[in-house]
């Protein structure tokens, strides 16, 4: 049994990692009164994802969907602004996603500009 941030694992689990962490955010928001809206966390990772790479095709090929969802739903549901402080706070709240963050050369380079006139 495997047990990250608190969410089990078993052998036979056919989970993803992805889903894993959405229901035990999912969980910890219930706990703490705050309502999640139904897939409130997959609609947030592809607008920010979106926003990121300005990239439809690459977003909705990482999302599972098609390029003409990923436009009609997600492109400008937030601004450039709003993607930055999202991949600031997720970056702060969970260290090990530095990797991922610095995958994405926009946000990396905006926040690195932030760090260094900080």
């Amino acid at each position: 049994m495997l047990n990250i941030h608190g969410v089990a694992f078993s052998d036979s689990d056919t989970r993803g990692l992805e889903d894993a962490y959405t229901q035990r955010l999912v969980m910890l928001a219930s706990e703490a009164g705050v309502a999640t809206p139904r897939n409130v966390f997959r609609h947030t990772a592809i607008t920010y994802r979106l926003l990121a790479t300005q990239n439809s095709h690459e977003t909705a090929l990482w999302a599972g969907n098609s390029p003409s969802i990923i436009d009609q739903h997600y492109r400008g549901a937030a601004t450039e602004d709003d993607a930055i402080a999202f991949y600031a706070v997720l970056k702060q709240l969970e260290p090990s996603l530095e990797r991922y963050v610095a995958s994405l050369p926009r946000v990396s380079k905006a926040l690195n500009s932030q760090a260094n006139a900080a």
